[in-house]
């Protein structure tokens, strides 16, 4: 991300661990503080990164932070050093560079950012509010908002999916307080999410979550299956033991294959060695498309094996008290 307002460049500490780089340099810097000349981060060093753009080498020093709204931002350190031209009305940047020439980068339709409140509210029982909110970036348009879903369960609120303008710093959205008592909401309160690289949720057989999955996989988002064995409630299932014996497979084996085939990554549990050996023996063969069909429509049902927080309450299943606990 390229940000204006931002007078160093920055990188988090995760980013950085995923490529080889040179050693990180101390700085005089202890702090960096963002283009909104408010938000400060501490700084754990700086290191020199080349960066490609569109096959064009271009040398930048990056302060390291823990975490940002973006994997990496380019700041003004940037731009002025590589002779970077932002072209707004033209949603473009310009880079000359001095050997290998010009060329552009289209501003992203849409970008992923965390969102909080700007400030403190009082929310009416069964009302809606229209509410102030922080970005980390000066100006975006449009602003894909993931909504914190257990912040929206534990204080009954209702917020739709939005897709918002960021300007100076702030948007605003609409809030309906569906409890039957007020509701305060502090200043910095998280709203919306950035965008998970990974998303976590309960896939097996009997439970396909296909809303959800097709949602991640329209947003680059990898999907990860726990409880793929359906924590053994179905191990015994008639389906899958035939499936496994024309196989000559483990009714594990199946289900396992069966998330790898289409796509998931799967992460069954044992405390067994051979299980776990049993388990990891699943990539060098297939589920022939009859059976994985035979298996996919034993989602029909939707049964799930574990709590769901998108159809129920923690108090509609039984699990507040025994969480409090």
């Amino acid at each position: 991300m390229a940000d204006s307002g931002a007078t160093h460049s920055l990188i988090t500490r995760s980013t950085l661990a995923r490529f080889p780089h040179p050693p990180a340099q101390k700085t005089f810097k202890p702090i960096a503080v963002l283009g909104d000349a408010s938000t400060a981060i501490a700084v754990h060093g700086s290191v020199l990164l080349c960066i490609y753009i569109n096959s064009i080498p271009i040398y930048t020093s990056v302060f390291i932070v823990d975490s940002l709204g973006a994997d990496i931002i380019l700041g003004m350190n940037w731009c002025h050093n590589n002779n970077v031209l932002l072209r707004v009305p033209q949603q473009q940047l310009l880079i000359r560079h001095p050997r290998y020439g010009a060329t552009t980068v289209p501003f992203l339709d849409i970008v992923y950012v965390p969102i909080r409140l700007a400030q403190s509210i009082q929310l009416a029982l069964h009302h809606e509010h229209i509410v102030s909110l922080y970005a980390p970036v000066p100006s975006a348009l449009p602003v894909f908002c993931t909504l914190d879903s257990l912040l929206c369960m534990e204080k009954q609120l209702v917020i739709s999916d939005v897709v918002l303008k960021i300007n100076r710093f702030h948007t605003y959205m609409l809030i309906h307080n569906s409890a039957n008592t007020p509701c305060t909401l502090r200043a910095h309160t998280i709203i919306g999410l950035e965008k998970p690289s990974v998303n976590q949720i309960q896939i097996h057989p009997w439970y396909h979550n296909r809303d959800i999955v097709n949602y991640c996989r329209e947003n680059d988002i990898a999907v990860m299956g726990y409880s793929p064995l359906a924590k053994a409630k179905k191990i015994d299932d008639e389906t899958v033991i035939e499936i496994a014996k024309k196989l000559s497979k483990t009714p594990a084996q199946v289900l396992i294959r069966w998330s790898v085939q289409h796509g998931f990554i799967t992460i069954p549990k044992t405390s067994q060695e051979s299980r776990l050996i049993s388990n990891a023996d699943v990539f060098n063969w297939s589920i022939p498309d009859s059976d994985m069909k035979i298996l996919d429509s034993l989602g029909d049902l939707h049964w799930s094996c574990t709590w769901d927080p998108t159809k129920n309450t923690l108090k509609e299943a039984g699990l507040q008290q025994v969480l409090s606990e």
